[in-house]
């Protein structure tokens, strides 16, 4: 079950353009996922449909039975959160500094199932899917890079995952590893598509030179 509201300048997000999916919430990683996720779709005349997948509490004896009739009240604060999360992320220095980032269309879903489930459906037909690495603390961190990881191993679109940049980077550089494979070289064309809007350079590795177990 999921409800959804429009929000932002640019009126509802309209069916005939591009859609970027996004994996957004309150936690750290949600807000960076929703950034990228508004600086990509400017970039790609994209819409924005921004999820955030409601989970019932959890005890060490497993989930609270959640009355039904309660629900409806929990998706609303979802919903008023993530409206909240969308414009501030608007007026984020990495959002203004895209022409028409901040203006890009979002529509806000609300839902009662499994992040992963709900992401890759609304997936299909998607641009681009938009995760974050990370939730809240350690558990939390635990369980949204499991959600990040179904994502990018199930979405039937190229899959974004954002992980926090560490201090002091430049973030000049796109890298692709590449095997031969097909999968590869549609890794290789977004990858220069990313470097191309970016302008920056793409370094490609191949196999013998991934890190493997023990190997830096």
């Amino acid at each position: 079950m999921s409800e959804q509201r429009d929000d932002g300048p640019g009126g509802p997000a309209g069916v005939d353009r591009p859609r970027v999916v996004v994996g957004a919430d309150d936690s750290p990683g949600g807000r960076d996922a929703l950034v990228a996720g508004l600086v990509e779709a400017a970039r790609r005349g994209a819409v924005v449909e921004a999820v955030h997948a409601v989970q019932p509490p959890v005890s060490f004896g497993g989930p609270y039975p959640v009355p039904s009739s309660v629900w409806p009240e929990v998706r609303e604060r979802a919903l008023l959160r993530t409206q909240d999360l969308v414009r501030s992320v608007r007026a984020d220095p990495a959002v203004a500094a895209v022409p028409g980032a901040a203006e890009v269309p979002v529509t806000v879903h609300a839902c009662s199932v499994p992040a992963a489930e709900r992401l890759v459906g609304r997936a299909h037909g998607a641009e681009l899917l938009v995760v974050g690495n990370r939730g809240r603390g350690a558990v939390g961190s635990v369980l949204l890079g499991s959600v990040a990881l179904h994502c990018a191993t199930h979405a039937p679109c190229p899959v974004l995952v954002v992980h926090p940049a560490p201090p002091g980077a430049a973030g000049r550089r796109v890298v692709v590893g590449l095997d031969g494979s097909g999968h590869a070289r549609a890794a290789l064309a977004a990858a220069l598509d990313a470097a191309a809007a970016r302008a920056c350079r793409c370094a490609w590795w191949p196999p013998s030179r991934w890190p493997t177990s023990g190997r830096s």
